[in-house]
């Protein structure tokens, strides 16, 4: 009679290359956690005690008294600026400041 080999049975004891590939995957993800909250601490500590980003720079004066028309006025944002004609003139605030009508 034939001598028949049984198959292992994982379910007891499973195979070491599985909890091998478990724990490199909870070290990846701890080292990324680790890497966020260190990021965030001195994102804090060199920004300010509630800010994460770094202060608006002023882009106004950067561009020049040439951003905007002559009759707007020139308003920072924390990326970019932007133009608005002044009160009793309507436009783009760009090129264009016209007198209402």
């Amino acid at each position: 009679m034939p001598v028949v080999a049984a198959a292992p049975d994982y379910n007891d004891d499973p195979p070491a290359v599985a909890s091998s590939a478990f724990i490199l995957v909870v070290v990846a993800v701890a080292a990324n956690a680790f890497s966020l909250l260190l990021l965030f601490l001195v994102s804090k500590r060199k920004y300010g005690k509630h800010s994460t980003l770094p202060p608006s720079a002023d882009h106004c004066a950067r561009a020049g008294p040439s951003a905007c028309h002559p009759l707007a006025d020139c308003i920072n944002g924390h990326l970019n600026l932007t133009c608005r004609c002044r009160e009793g003139f309507k436009g783009d605030g760009v090129k264009h400041c016209e007198g209402a009508k």
